[in-house]
């Protein structure tokens, strides 16, 4: 992969606040929408690589080297929706 890349995940969407009997905070829903990791070459703008993901993207992206190799991870879920972490090779 080259190494001017840009990687984009999106970002879902909360709901209006509601209130639950007995919870003392309003509750945000967590919405999925388009949840895809697109991988793009930053000169040409061309798309190198689409990946469908189990839910939108919620917090900021990290990186890692392990073996020599680069990683990206980043959260997923929360919510209602279940919370992972995705972990991508470059």
């Amino acid at each position: 992969m080259p190494k001017t890349v840009m990687i984009v995940v999106q970002m879902g969407y909360h709901g209006p606040p509601r209130f639950e009997p007995g919870a003392n905070v309003p509750i945000r829903d967590l919405y999925n929408l388009d949840p895809h990791l697109w991988v793009y070459d930053k000169i040409s703008g061309e798309m190198l690589a689409e990946m469908e993901l189990p839910a939108n993207a919620t917090g900021a992206p990290m990186t890692y080297m392990a073996a020599g190799k680069q990683f990206i991870v980043f959260p997923v879920g929360g919510g209602a929706l279940v919370e992972e972490l995705i972990a991508v090779g470059l």
